[in-house]
C-alpha cells in the first residue's frame, strides 16, 4: 500500500486498534459505536438455519 493511500483510509488523529492475525498487521479504525449505526443496511438477513438452532 503506497502512503497516499494509506492516508486516504486512515484518518490521522484518530485511534486504530492495531493487531496482529495470521502474520500480518492489521489496523482498524476504532470507532464510536453510534458511528456505525445503519452501516449495514439493506443486508440479505433471509437464510437457512441449522435444523439444531432455533
Amino acid at each position: 500500500m503506497k502512503a497516499k493511500d494509506f492516508n486516504k483510509k486512515f484518518d490521522q488523529g484518530k485511534k486504530d486498534i492495531t493487531d496482529e492475525y495470521e502474520g500480518r498487521i492489521e489496523l482498524i479504525p476504532d470507532r464510536d459505536i453510534s458511528e456505525l449505526r445503519g452501516f449495514l443496511k439493506g443486508i440479505n438477513t433471509d437464510f437457512e438455519r441449522e435444523k439444531d438452532r432455533v
